[in-house]
C-alpha cells in the first residue's frame, strides 16, 4: 500500500523534473545565450538542487511512512460547497471594478495608449486606496477558483461550473489586463498544474476524463491566453517604436543574454520572434543564474526576498536586505541561482536540503492525514516553490502572497459566515 502511494508522489517529481526540461529546452530554441555562458556551473548548481531535493524528501517519506496511519482517501466534499463556489465566482468579479475604479477614476490611468503604457503609469503611482488593496485580496480568490473548480468539478453543477470559470477569467486575465502583466498567467498555470496533479492523487477520479465538459472551451481559452502574452509583447514594441526583431534584441540585453552572432542575418517571423521572446522572458533565470558566477559584489537578497519582507522592511521591522544586483532590470533568478548567489555552493546544498525536507512534508500530508485549509496552505506553497523554481523563486513575485492569503481568508469566511471548516482531502 505504502509502495503504491509513494508511487503517486512521483508525478510532482515528474513535474518537477519536467519543469526543468523546459527549461533547458528553452535556452537551446532562444536564438541568444547568457552574456556569461557557463553551461558547467548551470548544471552544476542544477544537478544539486534537484538531486538533494529528490533525495531528502523521499527519505522523509519513507522514514515517516512506516510510523503513520494510511487514508484510503477520496476527494472530500467541504460543506457548505454551493456556498464556497458562490463566494469565489463573484468575490473576483468585485474585486476586478474596484481595482477598475482605483486605476481609471482614482489614479487617472488612460488605457487608450495601450496596456504596456498603462503598466508603467500605474507602477509610477504611489500608495493604495481602499478599493485597491479590497481588490487584490478579493482577485486572489480567482486562483482558489481553479483550485475548487478542478478538485470538486463532479459535484458542481453545470450552470455553476460556467459561472466559476467567468470569475476566473475576471479576476486572472482581468487583473493580468489592468496590471498590463504577465505574471499572473502564470500564477494561475501553475495552480491549474497542482489542482489536477492533487486530483489525481486520488480512487475516485475518473481518470479518462478530467474535467470532461467541453475541452474545447478550456483550449479556447488557453489559445486566448497565448494571443493575450502576444499582445502585450508587440505593445511593447510599439510603446518603444521598435519592430519585434529589434526589441527581442533589446529584451534580451535587459535580461542579461546576448542574441547568436548570425541573429542579425536570419530572417525570422514575426510569430517566431514572439515565442522566442516569451520563452526568453520565462527562463531567463537560467541566463542571470550564470552570470552570478561571476560576481564578486553580491549585494541583497534573492532567497528570502519577498512582498513580506519588502513590507517588514518599509516600517523598519527588519533591517533592510539591500538592493540585488539584477533589480534595476527587474530580472528573474532562478531559485538555485538565488541560493547560490546569496550563500555559494554550501547555500545551495543546505537550502535544497531543507527544501528537499518541506517536499518530504508534503508527501507525508498527501498520503497520510485529511487536508484543511492550513495543511493545504502549505502544500500548495511548496509545490510553487519547485515548479517554478527554473523561473524564479515563486514568493518572490508579489501576487503570490495574496494567493496563499486567500487560503486563511476564506478560512475565516467559512468559520464565521457558514459556520464550518473546509477539508479539501
Amino acid at each position: 500500500m505504502k509502495k503504491i502511494l509513494f508511487c503517486k508522489n512521483l508525478k510532482i517529481y515528474f513535474l518537477f523534473f519536467l519543469s526543468f526540461i523546459f527549461a533547458y529546452l528553452s535556452l537551446w530554441i532562444i536564438p541568444a545565450k547568457s552574456i556569461h555562458n557557463d553551461i558547467l556551473f548551470l548544471n552544476s548548481i542544477n544537478f544539486l538542487f534537484i538531486f538533494l531535493i529528490v533525495v531528502f524528501s523521499s527519505l522523509i517519506y519513507l522514514v515517516f511512512s512506516k510510523r503513520m496511519r494510511i487514508y484510503n482517501k477520496n476527494i472530500i466534499v467541504p460543506k457548505n460547497l454551493n456556498k464556497n463556489i458562490i463566494f469565489l465566482t463573484y468575490s473576483p468579479i468585485v474585486g476586478f471594478f474596484f481595482m477598475l475604479y482605483d486605476r481609471i477614476y482614482l489614479r487617472g490611468i488612460d488605457y487608450s495608449s495601450g496596456l504596456r503604457a498603462a503598466r508603467y503609469t500605474w507602477l509610477d503611482t504611489t500608495g493604495g486606496s481602499f478599493f485597491g488593496i479590497s481588490g487584490n485580496l478579493l482577485v486572489s480568490f480567482s486562483y482558489l477558483g481553479i483550485l475548487f473548480l478542478v478538485l470538486y468539478n463532479r459535484h458542481i453543477s453545470f450552470y455553476k461550473k460556467w459561472l466559476l470559470i467567468f470569475g476566473i477569467l475576471f479576476g486572472v486575465l482581468g487583473h493580468a489586463i489592468l496590471n498590463g502583466g504577465r505574471s499572473n498567467l502564470l500564477l494561475a498555470f501553475v495552480m491549474l498544474l497542482i489542482a489536477f496533479l492533487l486530483k489525481n492523487n486520488h480512487k475516485s477520479i475518473n481518470n479518462k476524463n478530467i474535467i470532461n465538459f467541453n475541452n474545447f472551451i478550456y483550449f479556447t481559452i488557453f489559445i486566448f491566453l497565448i494571443i493575450y502574452i502576444f499582445y502585450i509583447i508587440q505593445s511593447s514594441a510599439n510603446l518603444g517604436n521598435s519592430d519585434l526583431k529589434n526589441l527581442f534584441e533589446l529584451g534580451v540585453s535587459a535580461m542579461y543574454g546576448e542574441v547568436n552572432k548570425d541573429f542579425h542575418a536570419k530572417d525570422y517571423s514575426n510569430l517566431y520572434i514572439l515565442i522566442v521572446y516569451s520563452l526568453a522572458y520565462l527562463y531567463h533565470g537560467q541566463w542571470t543564474a550564470q552570470v552570478s558566477s561571476t560576481l564578486t559584489n553580491l549585494d541583497g537578497n534573492y532567497t528570502f526576498s519577498s512582498a513580506i519582507t519588502y513590507m517588514l522592511e518599509k516600517y523598519r521591522i527588519i533591517t533592510p536586505l539591500g538592493e540585488k544586483y539584477f533589480s534595476d532590470t527587474g530580472a528573474f533568478i532562478s531559485l538555485p541561482g538565488a541560493f547560490y548567489y546569496d550563500y555559494g555552493y554550501l547555500g545551495v546544498v543546505l537550502l535544497s536540503i531543507l527544501l528537499g525536507i518541506m517536499l518530504g512534508i508534503v508527501f507525508i500530508f498527501l498520503n497520510s492525514s485529511k487536508i484543511g485549509t492550513f495543511k493545504m496552505m502549505y502544500i500548495i506553497f511548496v509545490l510553487y516553490v519547485i515548479f517554478m523554481s527554473p523561473i524564479l523563486p515563486a514568493y518572490g513575485l508579489s501576487y503570490f502572497n495574496f494567493i496563499i492569503l486567500s487560503f486563511i481568508l476564506l478560512y475565516l469566511v467559512n468559520i464565521i459566515f457558514y459556520k464550518s471548516r473546509i477539508i479539501y482531502i
